[in-house]
């Protein structure tokens, strides 16, 4: 995992990881500690851990209308953590303007149609219709991780399952499987940041839980696809971000696969461009590294077979 394309290095920055100051969760460097401080991030977790004591319902953080439009802007921004969020650039292929409507993208390497030994599926390539379905490849790392926290989904009369005996609904409505992942707060405020990234988007949350040296292995349908800088994967999202709409995203699961190691299962509803709703389910392994929470693995597979 070692060898990358000479321009991915141009394109994601050389990943040296930086310096890593952690007060009271994870501060932003300037210009990005006055958004630190205006997101009242330790506020928001002590209510958290006042809901998590009665294990009642937790209180969420409501959207912040000046986090979401910087989502949507074409800044660019530095994390203290080392990893950045690329400034926006005008398209070039006009066939991408169905998909960014405001005619400015993060990512740069996007493919329309599909060209065999050249592209790859996008991490959101499933979410039909509102974002590219590909990748150039010479701009992804094809090297599977040592070891694969990523499980082949279960389908049961061609609908998704976690549990093959149709126990899904009941933990998507009760959330009482093995709650002890909430007694660790730091994982349980990872879980939360990832959720109100794609619920009130805000990119920038989504930011501490990546780690500059620690590239993503992006998978579909449980199966290893390539791998990314983190840098990438923020650029992406912060894309999808802009243009879809995100009706449902809920972390119905936390399962430990191993020591230091949990993987989140996500239920995302979103609109197509039809407002029509769509369901694609997640799992997203997080490690910790340094002390931290830390996205290495993505899986998205349809809702159905």
């Amino acid at each position: 995992m070692q060898v990358k394309p000479t321009h991915f290095y141009a394109r994601a920055g050389v990943l040296i990881p930086l310096a890593v100051t952690c007060i009271a969760g994870f501060i932003l460097t300037a210009p990005t500690a006055v958004y630190a401080q205006d997101r009242g991030h330790d506020e928001g977790r002590d209510r958290r851990d006042e809901g998590h004591r009665d294990r009642g319902e937790e209180r969420r953080r409501d959207r912040d209308e000046d986090h979401a439009r910087f989502t949507h802007s074409d800044e660019e921004r530095h994390f203290e953590n080392g990893v950045t969020l690329h400034r926006g650039v005008p398209i070039t292929d006009h066939h991408l303007d169905v998909f960014f409507p405001h005619h400015y993208y993060s990512y740069p390497h996007y493919v329309v149609s599909r060209d065999v030994g050249h592209v790859i599926a996008s991490p959101f390539g499933l979410y039909v219709g509102i974002f590219p379905p590909f990748i150039d490849r010479s701009a992804v790392l094809i090297a599977a991780p040592r070891h694969v926290y990523i499980d082949i989904p279960i389908y049961v009369h061609g609908d998704y399952r976690v549990y093959p005996d149709g126990r899904d609904d009941y933990y998507l409505h009760h959330h009482d499987e093995d709650d002890r992942w909430k007694d660790d707060p730091d994982l349980r405020h990872a879980v939360y940041d990832l959720e109100d990234t794609f619920r009130n988007e805000d990119i920038a949350l989504l930011a501490p839980l990546t780690d500059p040296a620690t590239r993503i292995a992006i998978f579909e349908r449980g199966r290893y696809q390539y791998t990314v800088a983190p840098d990438d994967y923020l650029d992406m999202t912060r894309d999808f971000l802009r243009n879809a709409h995100t009706v449902e995203f809920t972390a119905y699961r936390v399962h430990s696969r191993a020591r230091g190691v949990n993987q989140v299962f996500v239920r995302h509803v979103y609109q197509d461009q039809r407002g029509e709703n769509h369901t694609v389910y997640l799992c997203m392994v997080m490690e910790r590294i340094h002390d931290r929470w830390t996205i290495t693995q993505i899986d998205t597979s349809p809702a159905h077979s």
